[in-house]
């Protein structure tokens, strides 16, 4: 499927999607929400991560705990693999993510077959800067608030390119963010 900038604007109803989901969210999260100064409820969400007691972990962006709900539901499934590790039982978990393929494409209002299943965002990442054709005289911004990880596939693509050369893609990714960074 080749996509054009019409097809990444016809996306931009994306966000309208996501208020709404958002919002939806919101409100039924404000109809449960404690007091922001209950003590007890923050120590209750403290528990529902095995960190070590005196640890208060700030890191979010390469490494985050899970919850312990998350963790017995992934427990479960590996006890599953574990105890049948066979094609036959693995088949199940295609389903389970064709399924929650299908959940994601409905609420972006897009088709199941443009909603990638990755491990994580890294490698989604990775996968679309692999995929994505430049030609001579392209452009990439790139900005120093992207995670390191996405800019080093950036940096990796310049790098083994033929088609892009190291020192015309180098000077387009840096001054064009050195303008775009002296700009705001």
């Amino acid at each position: 499927m080749t996509n054009s900038r019409r097809d990444f604007f016809r996306l931009a109803a994306v966000p309208v999607a996501w208020r709404a989901f958002q919002s939806k969210l919101e409100a039924a999260a404000t109809s449960r929400l404690p007091d922001a100064g209950n003590e007890s409820y923050w120590q209750m969400v403290k528990r529902q991560f095995p960190l070590e007691e005196n640890l208060i972990y700030l890191n979010a962006a390469n490494v985050c705990p899970a919850s312990r709900l998350v963790l017995d539901r992934h427990a479960e499934y590996l006890r599953d693999f574990h105890a049948n590790p066979s094609f036959q039982n693995r088949d199940k978990y295609v389903a389970m993510r064709e399924s929650l393929r299908a959940k994601v494409a409905r609420m972006l209002r897009v088709s199941p077959d443009e909603i990638a299943i990755t491990r994580n965002t890294s490698e989604g990442s990775n996968i679309i800067v692999k995929g994505v054709d430049l030609k001579a005289g392209d452009e990439v911004l790139i900005t120093d608030h992207n995670h390191p990880s996405n800019n080093d596939s950036w940096r990796a693509l310049r790098a083994r390119s033929r088609r892009w050369p190291a020192s015309a893609a180098s000077t387009c990714i840096w001054m064009a963010r050195r303008r775009l960074v002296r700009s705001t």
